[in-house]
């Protein structure tokens, strides 16, 4: 169910704290996101996630992706669960985890060609 009760226009909320910039505001239990042309997005106590679109041109798909990586983790964080970036593949029949930070490749280094022996 969408709440978005306090999500309206620009963010008012002047969290202090090293991780916050212009886009991502961040205090304790409390965690805020503004994506121009996409939406405003909060995770709130570890339980509630809220959002508003930022206009009707913006799809279900595109919020979406932001509700389940973005808002869900960082619902999980502030739950105090250890939340991962990664992929994984097998390789010779052994699991591989690829760890980095986001946007950092793992997906594009699973789609390059494996050379063969």
């Amino acid at each position: 169910m969408k709440t978005a009760t306090d999500v309206v226009g620009k963010l008012q909320v002047q969290a202090e704290g090293p991780h916050s910039s212009a886009t991502v505001q961040m205090a304790p239990g409390d965690w805020r996101l503004e994506l121009e042309g996409v939406g405003w997005f909060r995770a709130f106590g570890g339980r509630q996630l809220s959002w508003q679109r930022w206009d009707d041109s913006v799809s279900d798909r595109d919020l979406r992706t932001f509700l389940v990586t973005s808002g869900l983790g960082a619902l999980l964080i502030q739950r105090g669960a250890l939340v991962l970036n990664g992929t994984t593949l097998v390789l010779d029949g052994k699991a591989v985890l690829l760890l980095a930070s986001p946007v950092s490749g793992q997906t594009r280094v699973l789609k390059r060609p494996r050379p063969l022996t």
